[in-house]
């Protein structure tokens, strides 16, 4: 069993080492491009770069430290032996996550206005609104995680120091007793209400939003009732391409949301239940808990390419960085002044109208 268990350490050890290859330098030229070149700052950029800031923070300061554990997993870490090393470990992938999770959010709204209302421009989110968001968000973001880490300590057992969250007893905790009326266990009120507000805001809130406005958007692309989509001229040949390219974006908005779904429900819930005493530590758990931890993490590397590399404006960004970066003169072609381009109607061909609403959002 002990080495069954250290060979799924190194094959997790592997799968961290593989998401910081990947997700560090990945996040790291979005977060450059957007906030290098100017015309790359568009509302929808600069939330996909809060996104990648976060997952970059998550990659850089705290899966290394977690890497410790698999590398000498007999000796006591750092974080179980400084209260405010433990706090300062714990503080930014909580707070991050929430950032990420209410980003999403506003992205998911965002789409839904920007391909269901096209018209109405005054509920489009701006750059100034997004800026706006950004302060706010993060305020709560540490906040909520501040009120987690405000709460650890470093507890003793079996001759080993664990950082593990303590919360103090109400009145209101729940008693678990048995058949003969007699207390065999507690469920901490305080902890329970604080598993509550974060499963709400980093799982419930986007996930009931991507949900409900993604089926909304999936239903108008999937019958195609558009404007342009209506009109007798369209030929059948453009009908069927624009049919391919409409549920080519369903499946896009299908992957969004099974991606996140994966990486958040089943290590939020088995936490959860472990957590509040609702279900039994069973032999094998810290294996289990390592792997959906994981796979938790894992979307700091699946984000960016979701939300990043879709999107032509970012990409663009990333070519003249990495252009630029390797002294590469290469001509990049002429750019178009906006002053004195003439703003047409997208015609009926192969792209349709939701779909050119749609790469505009994302651009």
């Amino acid at each position: 069993m002990q080495e069954r268990l250290e060979f799924g350490n190194i094959l997790i050890f592997i799968c961290y080492v593989a998401i910081l290859i990947f997700s560090i330098p990945v996040n790291l030229l979005i977060v450059l491009s957007v906030t290098i070149y100017k015309e790359s700052r568009t509302p929808v950029n600069l939330l996909v770069c809060n996104l990648c800031a976060a997952g970059l923070a998550i990659s850089v300061l705290h899966i290394p430290w977690k890497l410790t554990t698999y590398i000498f997993p007999r000796q006591v870490s750092l974080q179980d032996q400084s209260i405010h090393f433990c706090r300062f470990v714990q503080i930014i992938p909580g707070a991050c996550v929430i950032s990420i999770s209410l980003t999403l959010f506003v992205i998911c709204i965002d789409r839904y206005f920007a391909i269901i209302y096209p018209m109405k421009r005054h509920w489009k989110i701006t750059c100034r609104r997004v800026y706006i968001f950004l302060i706010p968000c993060w305020i709560i973001s540490f906040g909520i995680a501040a009120v987690y880490v405000f709460h650890l300590h470093i507890v003793q057992f079996y001759n080993r120091s664990y950082c593990l969250s303590l919360y103090p007893e109400s009145p209101l905790d729940i008693n678990v007793t048995d058949h003969h009326g007699n207390v065999v266990d507690s469920v901490s009120f305080n902890r329970l209400i604080y598993w509550l507000l974060f499963l709400s805001i980093a799982f419930l809130l986007p996930t009931a939003a991507m949900l409900g406005f993604y089926s909304v958007i999936a239903r108008r692309l999937w019958f195609h009732q558009n404007p342009s989509d209506q009109l007798s001229t369209l030929s059948l040949k453009d009908q069927s391409s624009q049919l391919k390219l409409n549920r080519r974006v369903i499946k896009i908005l299908i992957i969004c949301l099974t991606i996140f779904v994966i990486t958040n429900l089943p290590f939020y819930f088995i936490v959860m239940l472990v957590d509040l005493r609702l279900m039994p530590i069973i032999s094998g758990f810290g294996m289990i808990n390592r792997i959906l931890s994981m796979i938790n993490l894992s979307a700091v590397a699946f984000n960016p390419i979701i939300y990043g590399f879709s999107n032509k404006s970012i990409t663009k960004g990333i070519y003249r960085l990495l252009s630029s970066s390797l002294c590469c003169r290469r001509q990049l072609p002429p750019r178009h002044n906006k002053a004195n381009e003439v703003v047409k109607m997208p015609r009926i061909s192969s792209r349709s109208f939701t779909t050119v609403i749609w790469n505009t959002a994302l651009e």
